[in-house]
């Protein structure tokens, strides 16, 4: 999914509540107007027309006006969106779907209460993954 242009101005948004010099960069509108057409160009060309790409560059510039002292660059931006999408990634890696439907009401609520274990219930068959 293409990062739109009124993504670019809610980061724009935010990097100018931040810093105060970015401010200065859009006080002409034909200029700001060219800025956001550029980015969303070099967002395009980076190869970020994915389904979170509009959350992840919203993300990246709110991490990096966090630890950056300086306006950031859109390379930075970029590299911040791409960490993003791998640190989700990541998580959705790590997340195994479990079909507890052959559970009995008992053994569900043993589960529940935790006097048995998801490893223990696969082990003796009662619960797929």
């Amino acid at each position: 999914m293409k990062i739109s242009k009124d993504t670019i101005i809610q980061g724009f948004m935010i990097l100018e509540k931040v810093y105060t010099d970015f401010s200065k960069k859009l006080e002409n509108k034909e200029q700001t107007r060219e800025m956001i057409d550029t980015w969303v160009d070099l967002l395009e060309t980076a190869d970020l027309n994915y389904q979170e790409a509009s959350k992840d560059f919203v993300a990246a510039v709110k991490n990096i006006s966090t630890t950056n002292k300086y306006i950031p660059t859109i390379a930075e931006i970029i590299e911040t969106m791409k960490q993003v999408k791998q640190n989700r990634e990541d998580k959705d890696a790590n997340y195994v779907a479990v079909d507890t439907s052959n559970l009995t009401d008992e053994e569900y609520i043993m589960l529940v209460k935790k006097q048995i274990t998801i490893k223990e219930l696969i082990e003796k068959g009662k619960i797929h993954v």
